[in-house]
């Protein structure tokens, strides 16, 4: 099987519905397209017997030079939407609501300190107990996994147990994302790699990052536009996603905005 079959049968109908990564399609899509183009280029002057070795590399970096812009700004599109899935995973991390209590926090303290001495069975035992005082899920997580003993690995695990407990549904959607940001993060990362081939960049760790800065830098004008188109997507696609009544009440909520901005100008 193709990588293109089989990122396309890994790329859910629902990932359609998820505004944060709907997008990336598009861009999975078009790099796969790079990908395909680039090695039909290879294919065209491995046959061609007039051009030498060395004509041939310089063929196949001014082909890899060309598609350079389409791989960089699917790359920018997927940081983007890993950074949105990372602040709303964030979003759902138990907080403390009163960083000046200092009482509390003392005691937060001491529970940290009561953590680290337990098993990391006893841990999860008690992250998954519904009846867990919310101030020592705070505890748990205000600080890094190291002051209660655990990796990062663990931590994050321990915070999948609160989030399956507290808000199911939405961690759910957030690994539905995840999901979907594996699958366009392949797509982009193949383009990559036949792209450096191309250009023969050879396999220092920086080379790429270097070779795409050089050859398709973008300026703070497209950042800024694909930033808006990005978020505009993805307001549309999850607004469309919501059902008649709460579209309808959207709708009229933005007429007001518009009315009373109109009104104000």
């Amino acid at each position: 099987m193709s990588i293109r079959k089989e990122l396309a049968s890994r790329w859910k109908p629902e990932y359609a519905k998820l505004g944060v990564v709907a997008p990336l399609q598009a861009h999975m899509n078009g790099v796969l397209d790079v990908r395909d183009r680039l090695e039909a280029k290879r294919a065209e002057l491995q046959g061609n017997r007039e051009l030498s070795d060395v004509g041939r590399a310089k063929a196949m970096r001014v082909a890899a030079d060309a598609e350079a812009k389409h791989v960089a700004k699917a790359s920018r599109a997927l940081r983007l939407a890993r950074g949105k899935t990372e602040q709303q995973r964030a979003a759902l991390t138990p907080t403390v609501s009163n960083k000046g209590d200092v009482a509390a926090a003392t005691l937060r303290g001491e529970i940290r300190t009561a953590l680290r001495g337990m098993d990391r069975s006893k841990i999860a035992a008690i992250a998954g107990d519904p009846n867990t005082d919310t101030i020592v899920l705070e505890a748990l997580f205000e600080a890094p996994g190291w002051l209660i003993g655990v990796d990062t690995t663990t931590r994050q695990q321990l915070l999948d147990i609160v989030l399956d407990r507290h808000a199911g549904p939405a961690l759910a959607l957030l690994n539905e994302q995840s999901e979907a940001l594996a699958v366009a993060g392949a797509a982009v990362q193949a383009a990559s790699d036949t792209l450096a081939q191309a250009a023969a960049l050879g396999n220092a760790p920086d080379a790429f990052g270097k070779y795409l800065t050089l050859v398709a830098p973008p300026t703070e004008q497209e950042i800024a536009d694909e930033q808006s188109v990005y978020r505009k997507d993805a307001v549309v696609i999850d607004a469309l996603s919501l059902p008649a009544a709460q579209r309808s009440s959207l709708i009229d909520q933005l007429l007001a905005a518009n009315t009373a901005e109109f009104k104000a100008a």
